[in-house]
């Protein structure tokens, strides 16, 4: 029996005819972009009967200019910036902080303070305004969201 089974061919030989179909079909499928439908009624959602499948394919992404972006579930744009701005503190100036720039390709720009005798003189301000604010709550702690403004008018 296996001498059977190993002399049959299951393949048979396509002839040219379904050669033809099938690379006909396959170019097509490289073809086409399975982004254009989504792209098309994210510019124009009025634009004639579209179908519902597209409508909730489309409200997970996003599309600015010509580019689609994918949107996470809380709608937030998912992507790489291109540069980032950042102070002076010793957090961005590391070694660690730059080489992880570098490896996502994102250009880091220093800030310069408008004034630089005020450079962390609004930190400072915060501080002491937080620091009042949590005295008051300690002493007033039942009815500390009546006594708030005097807290911050203080300062």
């Amino acid at each position: 029996m296996n001498r059977v089974m190993n002399s049959y061919s299951y393949k048979r030989p396509l002839d040219e005819k379904v050669k033809t179909e099938v690379h006909k079909y396959s170019i097509l499928a490289q073809d086409t972009d399975w982004r254009r439908e989504i792209k098309e009624y994210l510019n124009d959602p009025s634009r004639g009967k579209v179908p519902a499948k597209v409508r909730l394919e489309a409200t997970k992404y996003f599309l600015m200019g010509s580019k689609l972006y994918s949107k996470d579930p809380q709608g937030l744009l998912l992507r790489i910036p291109e540069s980032i701005i950042v102070d002076q503190a010793s957090i961005f100036i590391g070694h660690e902080f730059n080489s992880y720039l570098k490896g996502f390709e994102i250009q880091k720009i220093h800030s310069t303070p408008y004034f630089a005798q005020a450079n962390g003189q609004a930190e400072a301000t915060n501080k002491v305004i937080s620091k009042g604010i949590a005295k008051m709550v300690d002493e007033n702690p039942k009815n500390w969201h009546v006594l708030l403004h005097y807290a911050t008018w203080a300062y």
